[in-house]
Protein backbone atom coordinates (compact mmCIF):
# COMPACT_ATOMS: atom_id res chain seq x y z
CA UNK A 1 0.00 0.00 0.00
CA UNK A 2 1.54 3.59 -0.79
CA UNK A 3 0.03 6.42 0.57
CA UNK A 4 0.58 10.31 -0.83
CA UNK A 5 0.87 13.59 1.97
CA UNK A 6 -0.58 16.98 1.61
CA UNK A 7 -0.35 19.94 3.56
CA UNK A 8 -3.55 21.27 4.31
CA UNK A 9 -2.98 24.39 6.51
CA UNK A 10 -6.22 25.19 8.12
CA UNK A 11 -8.90 24.07 11.24
CA UNK A 12 -11.53 22.68 8.44
CA UNK A 13 -10.26 19.66 7.44
CA UNK A 14 -10.58 19.28 3.77
CA UNK A 15 -14.04 17.60 2.08
CA UNK A 16 -12.61 14.09 2.36
CA UNK A 17 -16.39 12.73 1.29
CA UNK A 18 -16.21 13.63 -2.35
CA UNK A 19 -12.66 12.04 -2.52
CA UNK A 20 -13.63 8.54 -4.07
CA UNK A 21 -16.39 9.95 -6.51
CA UNK A 22 -13.49 12.76 -7.85
CA UNK A 23 -10.77 9.88 -8.11
CA UNK A 24 -13.61 7.47 -9.65
CA UNK A 25 -14.63 10.09 -12.46
CA UNK A 26 -11.35 11.59 -12.86
CA UNK A 27 -8.33 9.72 -15.78
CA UNK A 28 -6.49 7.82 -13.63
CA UNK A 29 -6.02 4.76 -14.91
CA UNK A 30 -5.12 3.29 -11.49
CA UNK A 31 -8.52 3.84 -9.08
CA UNK A 32 -7.53 1.85 -5.79
CA UNK A 33 -8.28 4.53 -3.76
CA UNK A 34 -8.57 2.69 0.18
CA UNK A 35 -8.56 5.76 2.28
CA UNK A 36 -7.61 9.28 3.61
CA UNK A 37 -6.97 10.37 7.25
CA UNK A 38 -6.40 14.09 7.81
CA UNK A 39 -4.53 15.23 11.15
CA UNK A 40 -5.56 18.43 12.06
CA UNK A 41 -2.67 19.39 14.17
CA UNK A 42 -0.07 18.59 11.31
CA UNK A 43 -3.23 20.09 8.90
CA UNK A 44 -1.57 16.99 6.83
CA UNK A 45 -4.04 14.83 4.65
CA UNK A 46 -2.67 11.16 4.25
CA UNK A 47 -4.05 9.34 0.97
CA UNK A 48 -3.74 5.65 0.96
CA UNK A 49 -3.88 3.27 -2.68
CA UNK A 50 -3.30 -0.23 -2.97
CA UNK A 51 -0.47 0.13 -5.01
CA UNK A 52 1.57 3.01 -5.95
CA UNK A 53 0.60 6.04 -8.26
CA UNK A 54 2.11 6.38 -11.77
CA UNK A 55 3.68 10.38 -12.73
CA UNK A 56 0.13 11.40 -14.83
CA UNK A 57 -1.92 9.87 -11.93
CA UNK A 58 -0.09 11.27 -8.94
CA UNK A 59 -0.80 14.73 -10.98
CA UNK A 60 -4.11 14.15 -11.16
CA UNK A 61 -4.59 13.11 -7.69
CA UNK A 62 -2.39 16.20 -6.56
CA UNK A 63 -5.16 18.38 -9.05
CA UNK A 64 -8.12 17.02 -7.16
CA UNK A 65 -7.10 17.32 -3.62
CA UNK A 66 -6.22 20.97 -4.87
CA UNK A 67 -9.84 21.55 -5.73
CA UNK A 68 -11.08 19.41 -3.06
CA UNK A 69 -12.79 22.47 -0.87
CA UNK A 70 -14.19 22.61 2.80
CA UNK A 71 -17.36 20.45 3.33
CA UNK A 72 -20.75 21.88 3.34
CA UNK A 73 -22.06 23.24 6.63
CA UNK A 74 -25.17 22.57 8.28
CA UNK A 75 -27.78 22.71 5.64
CA UNK A 76 -27.65 24.63 1.77
CA UNK A 77 -30.75 26.36 1.12
CA UNK A 78 -31.70 28.47 -2.03
CA UNK A 79 -35.09 29.93 -3.72
CA UNK A 80 -36.17 32.40 -5.92
CA UNK A 81 -39.81 33.83 -6.31
CA UNK A 82 -41.93 35.63 -8.97
CA UNK A 83 -44.85 37.14 -7.51
CA UNK A 84 -45.92 39.26 -10.76
CA UNK A 85 -48.67 37.73 -13.12
CA UNK A 86 -46.75 36.52 -16.93
CA UNK A 87 -49.08 36.19 -19.57
CA UNK A 88 -48.57 33.91 -22.77
CA UNK A 89 -50.09 32.80 -25.92
CA UNK A 90 -47.09 30.83 -27.27
CA UNK A 91 -48.03 26.78 -27.37
CA UNK A 92 -44.33 26.14 -26.78
CA UNK A 93 -42.99 26.21 -23.05
CA UNK A 94 -41.93 29.45 -21.50
CA UNK A 95 -39.45 30.18 -18.31
CA UNK A 96 -41.57 31.95 -15.58
CA UNK A 97 -39.01 31.07 -12.55
CA UNK A 98 -35.29 29.78 -12.82
CA UNK A 99 -32.56 28.86 -10.51
CA UNK A 100 -29.12 27.84 -11.36
CA UNK A 101 -27.14 26.30 -9.08
CA UNK A 102 -22.91 25.92 -9.19
CA UNK A 103 -20.91 24.21 -7.35
CA UNK A 104 -23.59 22.01 -5.77
CA UNK A 105 -21.91 18.86 -3.74
CA UNK A 106 -23.51 15.62 -4.33
CA UNK A 107 -26.42 14.77 -2.05
CA UNK A 108 -29.99 14.35 -1.43
CA UNK A 109 -31.88 17.83 -1.92
CA UNK A 110 -35.64 18.46 -1.44
CA UNK A 111 -37.35 20.81 -3.83
CA UNK A 112 -40.58 22.66 -3.55
CA UNK A 113 -42.61 24.36 -5.69
CA UNK A 114 -45.90 26.29 -6.00
CA UNK A 115 -47.72 28.58 -8.10
CA UNK A 116 -51.38 29.55 -9.63
CA UNK A 117 -51.77 29.41 -13.34
CA UNK A 118 -55.07 29.72 -15.37
CA UNK A 119 -56.77 30.73 -19.01
CA UNK A 120 -58.49 33.65 -20.02
CA UNK A 121 -60.93 31.23 -21.97
CA UNK A 122 -62.56 28.97 -20.83
CA UNK A 123 -61.82 26.69 -23.82
CA UNK A 124 -58.50 26.58 -24.22
CA UNK A 125 -56.27 24.09 -21.46
CA UNK A 126 -52.66 25.43 -19.82
CA UNK A 127 -49.86 23.82 -19.04
CA UNK A 128 -47.42 23.88 -16.71
CA UNK A 129 -44.35 21.99 -14.70
CA UNK A 130 -41.60 21.78 -12.69
CA UNK A 131 -38.13 20.68 -14.56
CA UNK A 132 -34.75 20.04 -13.43
CA UNK A 133 -31.79 19.63 -16.07
CA UNK A 134 -34.78 19.81 -18.82
CA UNK A 135 -36.29 16.59 -16.58
CA UNK A 136 -39.86 16.69 -15.55
CA UNK A 137 -39.41 16.37 -11.23
CA UNK A 138 -42.73 15.28 -10.20
CA UNK A 139 -45.13 18.23 -10.96
CA UNK A 140 -47.45 18.65 -14.51
CA UNK A 141 -50.33 20.42 -14.06
CA UNK A 142 -52.91 21.62 -16.96
CA UNK A 143 -56.10 24.16 -15.98
CA UNK A 144 -58.69 26.39 -17.95
CA UNK A 145 -60.57 29.00 -16.98
CA UNK A 146 -60.23 28.48 -13.16
CA UNK A 147 -57.05 29.11 -11.17
CA UNK A 148 -54.94 26.14 -10.10
CA UNK A 149 -52.99 26.22 -7.31
CA UNK A 150 -50.13 24.24 -7.80
CA UNK A 151 -47.61 23.15 -4.79
CA UNK A 152 -45.62 20.42 -3.95
CA UNK A 153 -42.19 18.93 -3.28
CA UNK A 154 -39.94 16.40 -4.49
CA UNK A 155 -36.53 14.23 -3.05
CA UNK A 156 -33.79 14.03 -5.21
CA UNK A 157 -30.09 13.28 -5.28
CA UNK A 158 -27.82 15.18 -7.38
CA UNK A 159 -24.53 14.26 -8.62
CA UNK A 160 -22.04 17.36 -7.69
CA UNK A 161 -21.85 19.91 -10.39
CA UNK A 162 -24.11 22.53 -12.10
CA UNK A 163 -28.23 22.06 -12.20
CA UNK A 164 -30.72 24.47 -13.52
CA UNK A 165 -34.49 23.95 -12.13
CA UNK A 166 -37.19 25.90 -13.73
CA UNK A 167 -41.10 26.41 -13.85
CA UNK A 168 -42.82 26.56 -16.99
CA UNK A 169 -45.51 26.95 -18.63
CA UNK A 170 -47.81 27.56 -21.81
CA UNK A 171 -50.91 27.92 -23.85
CA UNK A 172 -52.36 24.98 -25.54
CA UNK A 173 -53.75 25.68 -28.65
CA UNK A 174 -56.76 27.81 -28.91
CA UNK A 175 -57.94 31.82 -28.16
CA UNK A 176 -56.97 33.51 -24.84
CA UNK A 177 -53.71 34.16 -22.39
CA UNK A 178 -51.75 31.61 -20.03
CA UNK A 179 -51.39 33.39 -16.83
CA UNK A 180 -49.06 32.67 -14.21
CA UNK A 181 -48.14 34.24 -10.70
CA UNK A 182 -47.02 33.88 -7.35
CA UNK A 183 -45.01 31.12 -8.60
CA UNK A 184 -41.96 29.99 -5.84
CA UNK A 185 -38.90 27.54 -6.30
CA UNK A 186 -36.70 26.47 -3.10
CA UNK A 187 -34.14 23.78 -2.68
CA UNK A 188 -32.71 22.32 0.27
CA UNK A 189 -29.98 20.02 0.79
CA UNK A 190 -30.74 17.12 3.34
CA UNK A 191 -28.58 16.57 6.09
CA UNK A 192 -27.35 13.22 7.47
Amino acid sequence: MASYIYSKPGEIPPYTDILQKRIDDSAMTDKSYEYCSWDEDSGELEIFFTGTLSAPDKAILDDIVANMGTPPTGKTHTGSTSEAESVSTQAGLQDKLEINLTNVPAAEYRFDWYFEIYCSNATTVCDARVILDDTTIGCEASTGEAIENVGGFGMIDLDEGAHNVKIQWRRQTGAGNAIIKRARLHMTMMGD
